[in-house]
């Protein structure tokens, strides 16, 4: 799944979730959502959800065996690529490029996949305004992770309102990005907006 993952591990949430619970039975669709927001609110890169998975699939053995699996293929080929120096800076622009559409869509079904345990109207307003103000304002995702799990609290839904919160980050930051780039390109806006 890493050489395909396009958009980071975000990307390739539906594929996990539907092999790890739909296909093997694993864990169940909240125990996947949990580990999916205990990965995300780890310091570092959202691969760490890789060993939480396998952590609690198969112990420590299974935790560095799903880690490795999804990181070794990605940096073979980031060795592979840089090696090959300016030979492929045009054709990778020209793939990155190609591939945004491919990369959104991707994060959305990502969204979906870990969003599927939502319980009340109320965990998805709050997911959604946390999606809202990420792609509109430049604020820290922390602090609004943060608002939404005191607001689940007041509402008895905090594990699940962090869960949502939480996989809507990556989305709406490339979302809030292209929205940037779009503003540069049309009207001379750039990161004003």
């Amino acid at each position: 799944l890493s050489l395909i993952s396009f958009g980071g591990v975000t990307a390739v949430i539906p594929g996990i979730h539907h092999d790890v619970v739909d296909n093997h039975g694993w864990m169940s669709a909240a125990g996947f959502a949990r580990s999916y927001g205990i990965a995300v609110l780890v310091p570092g890169s959202n691969v760490v959800l890789f060993a939480v998975l396998g952590h609690q699939i198969a112990g420590v053995p299974g935790a560095l065996a799903a880690f490795l699996g999804f990181v070794v293929p990605t940096v073979a080929l980031n060795v592979g690529a840089a090696s090959a120096g300016e030979r492929l800076e045009a054709p990778l622009a020209r793939l990155q490029q190609a591939l945004r559409p491919v990369v959104i869509g991707s994060l959305i079904a990502g969204a979906v996949a870990v969003s599927e345990t939502v319980d009340s109207p109320v965990e998805v307003a709050i997911a959604m305004g946390v999606l809202v103000v990420l792609v509109l304002r430049d604020v820290n995702p922390l602090l609004l992770m943060g608002l939404a799990a005191a607001l689940g609290a007041g509402t008895g839904s905090f594990d699940a309102i962090s869960r949502h919160t939480s996989s809507l980050i990556p989305f709406a930051r490339t979302a809030q990005q292209d929205a940037g780039a779009f503003a540069l390109r049309n009207w001379g806006l750039g990161n004003k907006i």
